[in-house]
């Protein structure tokens, strides 16, 4: 009885033992996500983070001139929803295995892999690589845990950055934030968005104010008058026009459309014609604007702003002086700041 139980214990412990291997417990290293998005682009870093634990790091745990991982246990993941350009070089959307070569001494090397299901770097091959680019890291602040951060974000573009012990490894990212919104823009129209003309119309005008095909464009804003000819979309298509150096198909839209125009269309056309750097056209905008109605302290305090853009100070000090006399109670400070700046 008693060798029965003995022999019994020991199966069962075995038996235990073996089980708790699948059991989960938490991983040395953590594991950790990060995503941003740039413009309607999301891009994120999946990895595991191991900590120093007073080991050396560089040149040690990591060895310099080979393959790393770029954190810890499966791949380090990079995820692009767009085609995006990493340090100048071109990254289509997908996912793929982060790797590093580590130098002790200047640039190091970090590729992107389309085989980002590995275990690490063990199973790696040049053969998959999709791109390497050459990056310098910098000294830095001690950091325990390894990690990924999006740092210096612009409206088209990030850093990536690998931050460890003492050192950080930026990586440079830019995306064409104008063309990924004008295709998806244009992807919105085959939708219920196309059924009125002010989707077509931002669409044609969003391609104008960042410098996008002209030619659809002006397809864009066509369409738009089709479903209801305005003022607005009427302005836009004579822009489009005016950009692609048809002056004077572009004069008579105008002259058709100021002479009728109220005063919140004068100021809208004015401004867009400034943004678009046509400063000279807003000037006389403006000025109609001022002529047609001359007891608003608002087309003063527009027609001020172009002139003090086109460096006629005395002449903007004179509006921007009349703008005040007759403007309400809240737009009085913002006028006497810019009065005391001239």
């Amino acid at each position: 009885m008693k060798k029965f139980t003995l022999i019994t214990l020991l199966f069962l412990g075995a038996y235990a033992h073996g089980q708790n291997q699948s059991l989960s417990v938490p991983r040395a290293s953590q594991k950790a996500y990060v995503e941003q998005v740039i413009g309607l682009t999301t891009l994120s870093v999946d990895y595991s983070s191991p900590a120093v634990k007073n080991r050396d790091i560089w040149g040690g745990l990591v060895p310099y001139g080979e393959i790393w991982r770029a954190g810890a246990n499966e791949n380090t993941v990079f995820y692009t929803e767009h085609d995006i350009q990493v340090e100048g070089k071109l990254l289509p959307a997908g996912k793929y295995g982060l790797h590093m070569i580590p130098s002790e001494e200047g640039e190091w090397t970090v590729i992107f892999s389309n085989d980002h299901k590995a275990w690490g770097s063990y199973a790696y091959v040049s053969v998959n690589d999709e791109i390497r680019v050459s990056v310098t890291p910098q000294v830095s602040e001690h950091r325990e845990w390894l990690s990924y951060d999006f740092k210096k974000r612009e409206s088209d573009g990030c850093q990536l950055v690998l931050h460890w012990e003492k050192l950080q490894v930026p990586i440079s990212i830019s995306v064409p934030v104008h063309e990924i919104v004008f295709e998806n823009m244009k992807d919105e129209l085959t939708g219920i968005n196309r059924f009125g003309w002010a989707a077509w119309n931002q669409a044609a005008l969003y391609a104008l104010q960042n410098n996008l095909d002209l030619d659809e464009a002006l397809a864009l804003v066509d369409q738009s008058l089709k479903w209801n000819s305005n003022f607005t979309n009427q302005t836009t298509k004579a822009l489009i026009l005016k950009k692609m150096g048809k002056d004077s198909e572009a004069d008579k839209i105008f002259q058709t459309l100021i002479p009728n125009a109220n005063e919140n269309e004068l100021n809208n056309l004015g401004y867009t014609l400034m943004n678009l750097g046509y400063l000279d056209h807003a000037l006389e905008v403006f000025e109609e604007n001022a002529k047609k109605h001359p007891q608003s302290w608002n087309v003063y305090d527009s027609l001020a702003e172009a002139q003090l853009a086109k460096g006629k100070n005395k002449e903007a000090k004179k509006n921007y002086t009349k703008a005040l006399s007759m403007a309400p109670e809240a737009q009085k400070p913002r006028l006497k700041n810019i009065l005391k700046g001239l």
